[in-house]
């Protein structure tokens, strides 16, 4: 649900990010040489934005969840109260409102760009 100009911005950048992220496999090394490791870092950057962004929450609800702070934004600006957004996932709404895919698809999509930028950088 957007509110307003905020979260649409917000929910942009955060659709962005994830055609960044699958999109970069798609770059051949040979017109980037540092894609590989570039790749990595900023995947595992968002991973560990999210791991504190989940620790940030931990004693404000009481148990960990994985928190984009994009989603944090999104549901802030959105007049979302904390308790509704924690877990939620933007990749999993975009997939089955705009895909009709299952929600579940999200997480999913998820583990293969974090499985793939790990196999990529280390062989």
């Amino acid at each position: 649900m957007m509110h307003n100009y905020k979260t649409r911005i917000i929910w942009s950048i955060h659709l962005l990010f994830v055609l960044f992220a699958v999109g970069m496999f798609f770059i051949p090394k040979t017109i980037w040489p540092q894609k590989v490791e570039i790749h990595f870092f900023i995947v595992w950057g968002m991973l560990l934005s999210q791991v504190l962004a989940g620790l940030y929450y931990l004693p404000i609800v009481g148990k960990f969840y994985f928190a984009c702070p994009l989603n944090n934004l999104e549901d802030h600006y959105g007049g979302r109260d904390i308790h509704e957004h924690l877990g939620r996932s933007s990749i999993g709404e975009f997939c089955k409102k705009y895909l009709g895919l299952p929600y579940e698809l999200g997480t999913i999509i998820t583990l293969a760009i974090l499985i793939g930028v790990t196999l990529q950088y280390f062989t």
